[in-house]
């Protein structure tokens, strides 16, 4: 692993002003490539940014085995031609892009997953940035190190063959306050239009949390529009939606009021 003992003033004069690099380009493996993304549940309808591109492995990786959209971002201009041509050469350029530049200009806002292998000098550089953007329900995940003043969803370690170790961070981002407030009864009877509106009269933004004997899960919702959706247990995942009515046929849930501050993650 990189050496970790530099400060975000330190990464900024390290790379001298904007337009150079903040770390070294170091490839990631590919077995915690593809563990990133399944960690981070890539899949068709996510768009995933890869800060500090390199060769463009997440990105390729994003499109081409998890079906989602992927944009890298990188500087050097060597790497920036080099991922670009293997991206045309895997007949890859409807579903994946890479662009040149610096990420510390980047408009995340498409983003659903952001993937980062940075120093955490870098990493907490990114954070205002990813509080700022990133919509509700998005997943942010780092592969060795975390993101200062984060706090995980989950983290998993790993030895590979090469006898390497590494450790995935995982981050849900949800715009929320400790307080939650509870809903009553079922919805048992309510059709799924009813449901949607019935959620977006609440105008709440936030997590809404269900449990019961078939599964558990989140929905993100953000102004009372659902923008994601996580199912565990026994449950079986659909779309955003169909999910969200499966959720809400529960009788517990509840959805946390909105909170005037900007997103963060891993902290509910």
């Amino acid at each position: 692993m990189p050496d970790t003992s530099v400060s975000p003033a330190n990464a900024i004069a390290w790379a001298g002003a904007r337009g150079e690099r903040l770390a070294p380009f170091v490839p990631s493996p590919q077995a915690m490539v593809d563990r990133m993304l399944t960690i981070a549940r890539a899949g068709p309808g996510d768009m995933v940014y890869d800060l500090g591109s390199g060769d463009g492995q997440i990105v390729l990786a994003a499109a081409q085995q998890f079906g989602a959209r992927g944009t890298g971002i990188e500087i050097d201009d060597d790497l920036v031609r080099l991922s670009s041509a293997r991206i045309a050469g895997r007949g890859l350029g409807s579903r994946a892009r890479i662009i040149h530049g610096d990420f510390l200009d980047a408009d995340l806002r498409p983003a659903t997953i952001v993937t980062l292998y940075q120093l955490p000098a870098v990493n907490e550089l990114l954070r205002p940035m990813l509080e700022a953007q990133l919509r509700p329900g998005a997943r942010v995940v780092s592969l060795d190190f975390p993101v200062p003043g984060w706090n995980p969803d989950r983290v998993e370690t790993a030895t590979l063959e090469d006898g390497s170790q590494h450790a995935i961070y995982l981050y849900p981002i949800v715009r929320t306050r400790e307080v939650a407030v509870a809903l009553q009864g079922t919805l048992d009877t309510f059709a799924l239009p009813d449901v949607l509106r019935l959620l977006a009269s609440t105008k709440k933004t936030g997590r809404l949390l269900v449990t019961g004997s078939r599964g558990s899960g989140s929905v993100w919702v953000d102004d009372g529009s659902v923008v994601g959706t996580e199912a565990t247990g026994t449950m079986v995942e659909a779309g955003q939606v169909e999910t969200l009515f499966e959720l809400l046929r529960y009788p517990a849930f509840s959805v946390p009021t909105k909170d005037a501050t900007n997103a963060v993650a891993g902290k509910l």
